[in-house]
């Protein structure tokens, strides 16, 4: 996998990778309010966004998917978790791309570190098949980390154990 930085566009775009030959563009951003912003990314050029920050309120969640799929994309949301102090519950992590998005482990209540990762809202997983015969498979995830993990200690907590849960995961692979 090689990284190629790139200038930070309107989204917040943190790398671009090219996955092998397959010229695959594969982005990863910041994306807050995705609900406003979702026609202006659907028309941009890429493979897969992994979308971290998007804070989608449950009930727009198959609105977006509709419009996704009307534009020819596949989205993907990580699991519903609160979004404010006050209670709301809506999903931080997405994934948008040109290519079916497949789950890497669909009986995931088994592995104990992905029920974790799942089960916090901050993490997505799926996959993709990529190659002219569609006989290579590219596993994309995305963990979104704890904002003011850096001063709050108990915030610092909930990231470390994020952190090392998603390195656990990466290594099944």
């Amino acid at each position: 996998l090689q990284v190629l930085r790139t200038a930070r566009d309107v989204f917040h775009c943190l790398n671009v990778a090219r996955i092998g030959s397959d010229d695959l563009r594969v982005v990863s951003c910041n994306m807050r309010r995705l609900y406003g912003a979702i026609d202006k990314l659907l028309a941009m050029r890429f493979d897969v966004r992994l979308l971290q920050a998007t804070d989608v309120e449950n009930r727009l969640v198959p609105e977006l998917r509709r419009r996704a799929s009307a534009a020819g994309r596949f989205l993907e949301f990580g699991a519903a978790t609160q979004l404010d102090v006050n209670g709301s519950l809506g999903r931080r992590v997405a994934i948008l791309s040109r290519h079916p998005l497949v789950d890497v482990a669909p009986h995931a209540d088994s592995d104990k570190t992905l029920a974790y990762l799942n089960s916090s809202g901050r993490w997505i997983e799926k996959a993709i098949t990529v190659g002219e015969e569609g006989d290579r498979s590219v596993v994309l995830s995305l963990l979104y980390c704890v904002s003011g993990s850096p001063s709050d200690c108990q915030k610092r907590a909930v990231t470390q154990r994020l952190h090392s849960a998603a390195f656990a995961r990466a290594h099944a692979f």
